[in-house]
């Protein structure tokens, strides 16, 4: 039984005249009573009764009527679907998202692909840069929003977001009532940081920022998440230099200070495999690259 041949069935049956269906299926009358002779032929049973008048249903094609409806429909529904998975429509993407994210960058970035490709599951986790890398090559991250900068060859890195170095300080400390700080003042407190492995790129920029502005970066605490960073700041335990993305989180305890001089931005970039072959991850890719667009006007 060939799928052609359900349909023009399907056709045949719901005109109960050969002239129209043919006409509706855009063939001659002959060819169509052909088919529907072999079709007869193939399941060894009448599918219609005919008459010089008329033309009916038997109870086996009323039968197979209906089934082949159902079957049409699947089948239809089958190659909607591939089609829709072959433009990136429909699937499952999982996200890797460092904490210090720039939320509105990375909820614009979101929302404008959510509201194109909806039928996408996205599954957001929330990971450090370092460990983002190591899902994004093992394969159990399709896309990562890190901190950079990442050097790896089989990533495609795109820059989506720079945001100024801001000072994280304690409530009571004396810094607290300085407007604006400076490196080399800020380098008289001890320090928490991110430990390197956790975010080399971004631990490496510390130390060369604090190197040049001939400043001594001492080190009194690491801690792997903000959140840790941020309550070791507001117990006494230092002061951090951190994104300024972090004053969103309204840390009791802590207040945040710009610095001055002419300091690098720390910025948010999207890395995905080179030989992802997702048509979802290329998708949501474009997204991105329309977003890196804007900001490199």
């Amino acid at each position: 039984m060939k799928l052609h041949q359900l349909r023009y069935f399907v056709t045949v049956a719901e005109e109960l005249h050969f002239g129209r269906a043919a006409s509706r299926l855009r063939m001659a009358q002959p060819p169509l009573s052909r088919q529907i002779r072999e079709l007869e032929h193939e399941l060894d049973t009448r599918l219609f009764n005919r008459t010089n008048r008329r033309v009916e249903l038997t109870d086996a094609g009323r039968t197979l009527l209906e089934e082949a409806r159902t079957a049409l429909a699947q089948v239809d529904h089958a190659a909607e679907a591939a089609r829709r998975a072959g433009q990136g429509e429909i699937g499952q993407l999982v996200i890797g998202v460092v904490p210090t994210v720039d939320n509105q960058v990375f909820t614009r970035i979101l929302r404008s692909f959510a509201a194109r490709y909806r039928s996408v599951q996205i599954i957001i986790r929330s990971l450090n840069t370092s460990t983002q890398v190591q899902a994004l090559r093992a394969g159990t991250v399709q896309v990562g929003f890190l901190r950079l900068p990442v050097r790896d060859d089989t990533l495609t890195i795109r820059l989506v977001s720079r945001e100024p170095l801001v000072a994280a300080i304690p409530v009571g400390h004396p810094l607290a009532r300085v407007g604006r700080l400076t490196l080399r003042t800020l380098a008289e407190a001890p320090h928490v940081i991110f430990p390197r492995p956790i975010a080399p790129g971004y631990y490496d920029m510390l130390v060369s920022l604090y190197r040049d502005a001939k400043a001594n970066l001492r080190i009194s605490q690491e801690a792997e998440h903000v959140q840790t960073v941020l309550g070791l700041v507001a117990g006494g335990f230092g002061v951090s230099v951190l994104p300024g993305t972090v004053r969103s989180l309204r840390p009791p305890g802590v207040v945040f200070r710009r610095l001055s001089g002419r300091l690098p931005r720390a910025e948010t970039g999207v890395a995905y495999r080179r030989d992802d072959p997702s048509e979802v991850l290329r998708a949501f890719a474009a997204v991105v690259d329309r977003a890196s667009a804007r900001l490199r006007r």
